[in-house]
């Protein structure tokens, strides 16, 4: 770390080793509690972007935990039975949609997903670039457009 200085009696002295190592040790502390607030800003992004839903073919679907319980009881059934038809509720929409359908939702549910766990992955070893939440939550972003 860089070496310290202060002001005693008018005269500029370097920090004594135990004076440097003590406010390196702060600085560290401080750097580390900087990245925890960084990384706990990804992971609530994250998880309001990830439980934020999708469209897949004009269907709008939500991805919310209680959804994605539903979603995954009608993806085993539908590939199970392929004669399978629902009626999936969006807002104020009903779509009947038959098993060839629930299947490409699940995996295209199941893809976003997984992306947006990668994303963040893919941040993590980064944090320190990022200097606040705005930052990394726009990186997510940005990364999850491509």
């Amino acid at each position: 770390m860089t070496q310290q200085f202060e002001m005693e009696n008018g005269v500029l002295r370097p920090y004594t080793a135990q004076e440097q190592a003590d406010y390196d040790a702060l600085q560290a502390a401080y750097a580390a509690g900087a990245q925890t607030r960084l990384l706990s800003a990804l992971a609530a992004h994250r998880y309001a972007v990830q439980s934020g839903g999708i469209t897949v073919s004009g269907v709008p679907v939500s991805t919310d935990e209680v959804s994605l319980a539903k979603l995954s009881d009608a993806w085993i059934k539908s590939k199970f039975d392929n004669s399978i038809t629902v009626s999936w509720v969006s807002g104020n929409n009903v779509y009947p949609l038959n098993a060839t359908q629930i299947l490409a939702i699940g995996d295209a549910v199941f893809a976003f997903q997984q992306k947006c766990y990668a994303v963040q992955g893919g941040i993590i070893p980064n944090v320190s670039q990022y200097s606040d939440a705005a930052s990394i939550t726009a990186a997510f972003d940005t990364a999850m457009k491509s």
